[in-house]
């Protein structure tokens, strides 16, 4: 009953899940959150028990001192928090080295460059290739395909930033100096945000994007449109 009580506020409150780990992610977070209420609950409760059961000695003329059976509760208390800590550590720790692992080879590369404040998303022509005189330049736009394995490599051009996307729950702080790369698979079409989510600076409030998440097909016909005006622009041109 409680899970149920709070996956439904989950669905009220969250943003949708829109991607493979999404619903991992999701249901660690209402683990850590079910575990600590239930604890909160069951320790507010033996606080009140405790506190009723003091007060009624010390009406009696009785002096309160912790008996056998209440230590016992305190190291039951306190196997019963380490267990439930290990739990979600576990099933955190798998779902961190799935999140941080390599992306599959067949995993469409799309370089990401934060700076304040805006994102310049380059993303590989119809060539497939990243690098190459077909790159598609956009501003605070990333088009992927769904149900197609989308590796970001992530890159900072100034301070620190925080690439994130809350449907797909993606959040990487993006540094100066390196390159970092996650990946994930969109599961659904539509459009959605994209945001820094690290204090960078007095424009932070603007830097934000769109993620366009596009059919296998529509994603094809937008790939040779947008490959198309980038080749025909006077930069281009020139190039």
């Amino acid at each position: 009953m409680v899970l149920l009580w709070f996956s439904s506020i989950q669905r009220w409150l969250w943003p949708p899940a829109t991607s493979t780990f999404a619903a991992d992610i999701d249901a660690l977070f209402l683990m850590i959150a079910s575990v600590v209420g239930l604890w909160l609950a069951a320790t507010l409760a033996v606080l009140e028990w405790l506190l009723w059961k003091a007060n009624r000695r010390r009406r009696g003329g009785g002096l309160f001192a912790a008996e056998a059976r209440e230590i016992r509760w305190i190291v039951v208390a306190a196997v019963g928090v380490f267990v439930s800590d290990l739990a979600i550590e576990v099933r955190g720790q798998r779902l961190w080295e799935q999140l941080v692992s390599a992306a599959p080879p067949n995993a469409l590369a799309i370089r990401v460059e934060a700076r304040q404040f805006a994102w310049t998303v380059l993303h590989p022509g119809p060539d497939g290739e990243l690098g190459t005189t077909d790159d598609i330049e956009l501003q605070n736009e990333l088009h992927v395909p769904v149900d197609q394995t989308v590796e970001v490599r992530l890159r900072s051009r100034d301070v620190v930033h925080s690439f994130f996307l809350p449907t797909v729950r993606l959040k990487q702080d993006v540094l100066p100096g390196t390159e970092v790369r996650r990946w994930f698979v969109p599961t659904e079409v539509g459009t959605f945000p994209i945001a820094c989510a690290e204090l960078c600076g007095f424009g932070h409030y603007r830097m934000g994007g769109r993620l366009v998440v596009h059919s296998a097909s529509d994603y094809q016909q937008w790939l040779f449109s947008a490959a198309g005006s980038e080749l025909s622009t006077p930069e281009a041109g020139a190039q």
